[in-house]
């Protein structure tokens, strides 16, 4: 995840608010231990080039967690690793799939109100390759972007991606 969007921090921190006011303190601090080990580890993996596809899975399966719980579960997610990536130490980039996977989420699943959402993440590998694929079965990006923006500022996720490809690349050939 390597660097995360500002407005998923601050809705965090507003339901973790709402669950210390509505008494469900339960529910609050495992929220909140949640979210802590999120932010340890994107805070210790965000001067890295690159982390272990395992961490990578794990911040995953964190973040779509906080996601899910703060939507009330309107939506489920899997992690698939290809058998042959799971038993190698395979190195992938920091701040590549947050933006897909918060995409996935709020242009997606998040709109759903008859069905509930999944968002399934496929890791596998290909020639030289790893290859990760984000599916969620959400409305579509069409009709999502018929609905009211739920905030005013500009997503620049993927200029960070492009970005981070173009020095990582540049990185490499040197």
């Amino acid at each position: 995840i390597g660097q995360m969007n500002p407005h998923f921090i601050f809705n965090s921190l507003n339901s973790i608010q709402s669950y210390y006011m509505t008494h469900d303190l339960a529910k609050a601090n495992d929220f909140l231990s949640e979210f802590g080990t999120l932010i340890r580890s994107t805070l210790n993996n965000s001067r890295k080039p690159f982390v272990s596809l395992s961490n990578e899975v794990s911040e995953i399966s964190t973040y779509l967690g906080l996601e899910s719980l703060r939507l009330d579960h309107r939506f489920d997610f899997q992690i698939t690793v290809a058998p042959e990536l799971e038993s190698k130490s395979f190195q992938i980039p920091t701040m590549i799939l947050q933006p897909f996977l918060e995409n996935a989420i709020w242009h997606g699943v998040s709109h759903l109100s008859t069905r509930k959402g999944l968002i399934l993440i496929r890791f596998t590998l290909e020639s030289w390759c790893i290859r990760c694929e984000i599916e969620d079965n959400g409305i579509g990006r069409q009709a999502a972007s018929q609905k009211p923006k739920t905030h005013s500022s500009t997503s620049i996720g993927i200029t960070n991606i492009e970005e981070r490809i173009t020095l990582l690349n540049a990185i490499k050939t040197n």
